[in-house]
């Protein structure tokens, strides 16, 4: 489940476009940057990020099952860009991860 991340068809709708095109993934205080491929395929009602370019930002922030993403979809970028907040459960609470 780590390794493809989809969207809500609501929320595809209403902030990205109805196309396949590449998505800027920013972590707060860090300087790397991952360039993801989302896809959107009406016919089958699926959108989100490709397996390879997934994988990567998994593999790059440790993710691990567990590990909440946060997507802040950023406005006033010239190209599509989302800061991802990580959150993992400590003591029955949640807790950012830098």
């Amino acid at each position: 489940v780590l390794y493809m991340q989809t969207f809500p068809r609501e929320f595809a709708a209403k902030h990205l476009a109805e196309r396949s095109h590449d998505i800027l993934l920013l972590r707060p205080n860090r300087r790397e940057k991952w360039c993801v491929r989302y896809y959107y395929h009406s016919m089958m009602r699926i959108q989100g990020f490709s397996y390879r370019s997934w994988t990567k930002f998994v593999s790059d922030n440790g993710l691990q099952e567990g590990h909440v993403c946060v997507f802040e979809l950023m406005k006033g970028v010239c190209e599509a860009t989302m800061m991802v907040h990580v959150f993992r459960k400590f003591n029955g609470r949640f807790v950012l991860l830098d």
